[in-house]
C-alpha cells in the first residue's frame, strides 16, 4: 500500500467566490506569490496522475503545490 498526499494552495473553484477569497485575490497579495495566480484544478488532477502512474516508486511524500505560497508566507 502506498500513501501520499498533495497539499494543495489556492486553486480556483465554485466554492472560492466571495469576500472571503476576493481578499486573496487583491493585487497586492498576488504580488508576493512567486507565480502570481491561483491553481486550475486540472494543475491538482495532474500531480494525483502523476502519484498514480508514474511515480509508482513513491510512498510516503506529501507534494505542496501552493506556487510558492507556503514560501512568502514564511518571509
Amino acid at each position: 500500500i502506498r500513501v501520499n498526499g498533495i497539499a494543495p494552495g489556492l486553486v480556483e473553484t465554485d466554492m472560492n467566490t466571495g469576500p472571503t477569497a476576493e481578499k486573496f485575490k487583491d493585487p497586492e497579495f498576488m504580488s508576493k506569490m512567486p507565480v502570481r495566480r491561483w491553481a486550475k484544478p486540472y494543475e491538482m488532477a495532474d500531480i494525483a496522475l502523476f502519484l498514480v502512474d508514474t511515480a509508482r516508486f513513491v510512498n510516503g511524500e506529501t507534494i505542496v503545490a501552493d506556487g510558492g505560497f507556503r514560501i512568502t508566507i514564511r518571509k
